[in-house]
C-alpha cells in the first residue's frame, strides 16, 4: 500500500480553524504536516496539498490556482456579504468556499469529507495502477473486448505481438489488429471470432487452442476467455489472455482479474447525452435498475430523480432528491470526457451524499435564530430580519409583557411558567399570522409589523390578543391570574434606529402596566412625549 504525507497550509488568525485542523486525525496510509501562518505566503501555498485562505487576498483566485500544485485543493473563507462580489469564473478556481465565521463542527465535517475524497482518489489511482501493472507485467497477451469484438484494453505483450500501439488497437476489431482480410481468415483455421461467441453463449470461462498469424509466422496459443457481466447479469463483453504454447503446449496459466467498484456513485453519458454506463454504487444509492437507465437521456433521468437545484453558483452543484417523504441532498460533480484530440465524447457525473452536512447547517441556523422554548424568532433573527426587510417601510412594534408571571413561576415552578410562555407565543402567532413575532427573553415578546396598518387596526390587534389570551388562561386555575400589558409604537420612520423604537414601545408597555395591567397603550413615534392611554372596552 502507499503512504502519503498530506501538506495542509492555512493562512488565518482564526484560533477555531487552527484548532480543528490540528485535531484532524489522518486517514489510513496518510499523515499530516500542518502549517498555520497569519499572513499569506506564496511559498507555503506552493508547498500545500490543501490550502485554506481568508479574504482579502493579495492575488486573484486564477493566479492562486496557477501557482498552487496541480492537484492542490484550494479553500477560501469569505464573509457572506462577499459572495455576490465573486463571479462563477472566480469561484471555479476554488475547490470549496467557507462562510465566516467558521464553525468548528462545519470545519470538521468538510475537512473529513475532503480527506476522504482525497483518499478515494488515491485509492482509485492505486487500483488502476494495480490493474495496469498486473496485465503489463504478464508475458501473456491480455485483452478486454466488447460484445462486438472491439478491443477496449490490451497489455504491452499484446502490442508487441501485433506491432501496434494501444491507441491504435483500442476500439478496433480483429481484422485490422491482426492485419487479416476476411479471405485470409476463411482460408486458415482461425477460430478467434467464433470463440468469443461461444464464450458469451456459454456464460462461463472457456478454454481454446487457437492459431494466430503474427509477423513472425503462425503461432499456437492456449487461450482462456471469460464473459464480463454487469450487476444485472447482462454480458458486457469478454476478457481473455493467451499463452504462446507453440513451444510450451503443456503449460497452463490461470488469470484472476480483480474488479472493484468505485466507492462513489457515477455514471457516463455519450456525446448525445444518453446514459451508457453506471456503477454498482450508483444503483444502490439511487435505488435504480440498470436496465431502466441505460440509453436514457441524462436530462430525462435528472428531471425524474432530482428536485430543483439548491446551489449552482460554484463549480459543483447541490440538488435535492425526489425520494418520497425523505429529504436527501446530493453533491454533483460534472466533467467532460474527451478523446485523444480533445473532442468531447461524453460526460462523467459523480455523486456524493451531503444530507448530513446540509441538515447540520440547517440545525445550526435554527439554534442561532430560534428560541428553543417557544419556537419564535430570537433577537438575533429579529436583527437580521430588520436589516433585510425594513428598507423604506414604516414599522409598527408591539412590546408585550406577561402580567404576574413571576408569581406563577415562584409558586408553581418553571414548568408552569414555561407552559404560560408557550401559550403566549402560540396566541401571538394566531393573532399576527402575517407578521414577525420575537421572544426577546424572559416573559417579554415583540411583534414587528411591516405592512400598511392604521392605528385603529393596531388597536384591534392588541384588543384581540388581550381577549384571546384571557380566554386561554381562564381555563387553568393556575394561569388564570395571568394577563399581558402591551405597548404599541406606530408608524416608526425608516430613519429611526430600531433600538429607539423598541425603547419607545417598552415605555408604552410600562405605561399600560402602571395604569392597571391587562391593557395596551399606543403612541406614534413622532409624538414620543405624548402618550394616549386606551383601555380595553
Amino acid at each position: 500500500m502507499y503512504h502519503r504525507v498530506l501538506h495542509i497550509a492555512a493562512f488565518t488568525q482564526d484560533a477555531v480553524l487552527e484548532q480543528e485542523l490540528r485535531a484532524l486525525a489522518p486517514l489510513e496510509q496518510f499523515e499530516h504536516e500542518i502549517r498555520v501562518e497569519k499572513l499569506f505566503s506564496l511559498e507555503a501555498l506552493q508547498w500545500a496539498d490543501i490550502g485554506i485562505m481568508e479574504t482579502p487576498l493579495p492575488f486573484s483566485f486564477a493566479e492562486l490556482r496557477t501557482w498552487a500544485r496541480q492537484d492542490a485543493k484550494l479553500i477560501c473563507c469569505i464573509d457572506p456579504t462577499e459572495e455576490e462580489n465573486f463571479s462563477v469564473e472566480d469561484i471555479n478556481y476554488l475547490d470549496d468556499v467557507w462562510l465566516r465565521p467558521v464553525r468548528a463542527p462545519r470545519v470538521r465535517l468538510r475537512m473529513e469529507n475532503l480527506l476522504r475524497e482525497i483518499k478515494q482518489n488515491c485509492d482509485a489511482r492505486l487500483y488502476l495502477n494495480w490493474l495496469n501493472t498486473l496485465i503489463d507485467s504478464m508475458p501473456d497477451l491480455v485483452w478486454f473486448k466488447d460484445t462486438k469484438g472491439a478491443h477496449l484494453k490490451v497489455n504491452d505483450s499484446f502490442c508487441r505481438a501485433v506491432g501496434k500501439t494501444k491507441k491504435q488497437i483500442e476500439g478496433r476489431g480483429h481484422y485490422y489488429i491482426w492485419d487479416l482480410t476476411p479471405d485470409d481468415y476463411a482460408k486458415e483455421e482461425f477460430i478467434c471470432l467464433e470463440s468469443e461467441t461461444v464464450t458469451m453463449n456459454a456464460g462461463k470461462t472457456c478454454f481454446f487452442d487457437e492459431k494466430v498469424k503474427l509477423k513472425q509466422g503462425m503461432r499456437q496459443f492456449k487461450t482462456y476467455k471469460s464473459p464480463l457481466f454487469d450487476s444485472d447479469g447482462k454480458i458486457l463483453g469478454t476478457v481473455g489472455f493467451a499463452h504462446d504454447v507453440t513451444n510450451l503446449r503443456n503449460m497452463d496459466i490461470e488469470l484472476e482479474i480483480l474488479i472493484s467498484s468505485m466507492p462513489f456513485p457515477l455514471l457516463l453519458c455519450e456525446k448525445d447525452g444518453n446514459i451508457t454506463r453506471l456503477n454498482q454504487r450508483f444503483i444502490e444509492f439511487f435505488g435504480e435498475k440498470k436496465t431502466d437507465i441505460l440509453g436514457v437521456p441524462f436530462e430525462v433521468w435528472k428531471e425524474k430523480t432530482l428536485d430543483t437545484e439548491v446551489s449552482s453558483a460554484e463549480s459543483y452543484k447541490y440538488a435535492r432528491l425526489k425520494n418520497g417523504d425523505e429529504t436527501r441532498f446530493v453533491h454533483i460533480v460534472e466533467a467532460d470526457l474527451r478523446d485523444f484530440f480533445g473532442s468531447k465524447v461524453g460526460q462523467l457525473y459523480v455523486f456524493r451524499d451531503v444530507t448530513a452536512e446540509k441538515l447540520l447547517e440547517a440545525h445550526m441556523w435554527r439554534n442561532a435564530n430560534t428560541d428553543a422554548l417557544t419556537g419564535l424568532a430570537n433577537r438575533h433573527a429579529f436583527e437580521e430580519f430588520i436589516l433585510e426587510k425594513r428598507k423604506q417601510s414604516l414599522l409598527h412594534l408591539f412590546y408585550i409583557d406577561l402580567d404576574n408571571f413571576k408569581i406563577v413561576n415562584d409558586q408553581y415552578g418553571h414548568q408552569m411558567g414555561d407552559e404560560a410562555l408557550k401559550t403566549m407565543a402560540q396566541t401571538i402567532r394566531d393573532i399576527f399570522p402575517q407578521d414577525f413575532p420575537v421572544r426577546l427573553g424572559g416573559d417579554e415578546f415583540l411583534v414587528c409589523v411591516l405592512r400598511e396598518v392604521s392605528n385603529t387596526e393596531l388597536e384591534q390587534l392588541a384588543a384581540q390578543l388581550l381577549e384571546h389570551l384571557e380566554q386561554k388562561f381562564r381555563t387553568s386555575n393556575i394561569l388564570r391570574c395571568l394577563s399581558c400589558s402591551i405597548g404599541i409604537i406606530a408608524n416608526g420612520a425608516p430613519s429611526t434606529p430600531i433600538e429607539q423604537l423598541i425603547r419607545q414601545a417598552d415605555m408604552a408597555m410600562y405605561e399600560a402596566k402602571k395604569n392597571g395591567k391587562a391593557r395596551y397603550c399606543i403612541r406614534n413615534h413622532n409624538d414620543a412625549e405624548k402618550m394616549t392611554e386606551l383601555q380595553k372596552q
